[in-house]
């Protein structure tokens, strides 16, 4: 079926330019993507042009062809969340007339019919919890893995937009088609399985209540790349940028460069002109969020280690260990102690 304009709205279709995000991480990545265009008969001018649109189930193989290709186990959410979803074109003129979450996402369900015919969008709030689905209307015989990851990260970053530094992860539960997409401990959400006919998350309805804030953009950790930061401070933006995602296990200087949308030479060469290393500045966060939840909270260790990144609580607390001299436990035991010694002489 050759690629056409949205004349019958009956048939699946996706507008075919939605795939630029997920092919630009693929030049990004310094990768030869032109032969599996030439296998799918598309042209770069045609990716571009706003008035093309392909069946849902051609774009579905495009986009876990394009992850094959980039063999990155989480190609959809990488390129979900090198975009600012307030500046995407599907996004960006709903984003500046919406008061409130839910005003944005009712607006965005309306808008998206005009860029697929091949998905139905849901907002349904139970019992104190939204849930947001993008459905498919077939799946064509793909199984959309990668497609899932692309929309769980884009839906991810709008709603973290909205709710700003009160976000929580924990709060937050993730349905696809197969959760092996998502990194583990992805911003400290939870993951569920699903069919193949689409992907959801829900999240405290209170949150559809809260702002759009579009400012908050440049604050957020996929809005620009690290250089053109306005602080001024690169390896204070650094920290800002992965701050987020410390739960992740796998921060390597592949998954670092996504999130500070620079290349790995890049990123490298400025931290060492700095006098630090991204491992370095990787482990300085994670022993400061651990000391603080060892303080501030009764989050079992295990709890702790995994939000600090680390699967195995025994590699954890050997970790600890040579960070402070102490394990977790007795860390947090000798906090307890000075706390009531300070109480008693009060």
């Amino acid at each position: 079926m050759k690629n056409q304009r949205l004349t019958n709205p009956t048939l699946p279709l996706i507008r075919l330019n939605l795939v630029e995000p997920l092919l630009r991480l693929i030049d990004q990545r310094g990768i030869d993507a032109e032969g599996l265009l030439e296998r799918f008969s598309l042209k770069r001018a045609e990716i571009s042009d706003p008035e093309v649109f392909v069946p849902a189930p051609k774009m579905y193989e495009i986009v876990e062809k394009l992850a094959d290709l980039s063999g990155d186990p989480y190609f959809g959410i990488h390129a979900g969340e090198s975009l600012d979803p307030w500046a995407w074109s599907p996004l960006s003129d709903i984003a500046h007339i919406s008061a409130t979450l839910g005003e944005f996402l009712v607006r965005f369900m309306d808008s998206a019919q005009q860029d697929a015919s091949s998905v139905i969008f849901s907002l349904n709030t139970q019992n104190g919890r939204s849930t947001f689905r993008e459905g498919r209307v077939t799946d064509g015989g793909i199984f959309p893995r990668h497609n899932d990851g692309f929309t769980i990260a884009y839906l991810l970053a709008i709603v973290r937009r909205a709710v700003g530094p009160d976000w929580d992860g924990a709060k937050v539960l993730a349905r696809c088609c197969e959760p092996d997409v998502i990194p583990s401990h992805y911003l400290g959400i939870r993951t569920a399985g699903t069919d193949s006919l689409g992907a959801s998350i829900s999240f405290p309805a209170s949150w559809l209540l809260r702002p759009v804030a579009i400012e908050q953009s440049a604050t957020m950790p996929v809005s620009q790349p690290l250089e053109s930061s306005p602080s001024g401070g690169f390896t204070e933006d650094f920290r800002k940028l992965i701050r987020p995602y410390l739960q992740e296990s796998d921060l390597d200087m592949d998954r670092l460069a996504v999130i500070c949308r620079l290349s790995k030479r890049t990123l490298s060469r400025r931290l060492q002109t700095l006098g630090t290393t991204a491992q370095r500045e990787i482990l300085a966060l994670r022993r400061k969020k651990a000391e603080i939840e060892l303080q501030d909270t009764t989050l079992a260790i295990s709890t702790i280690a995994a939000r600090a990144g680390y699967s195995n609580p025994a590699v954890f607390s050997r970790a600890f260990k040579r960070w402070t001299g102490v394990s977790p436990r007795q860390f947090r035991k000798n906090i307890s102690k000075l706390a009531l010694q300070t109480e008693s002489i009060k």
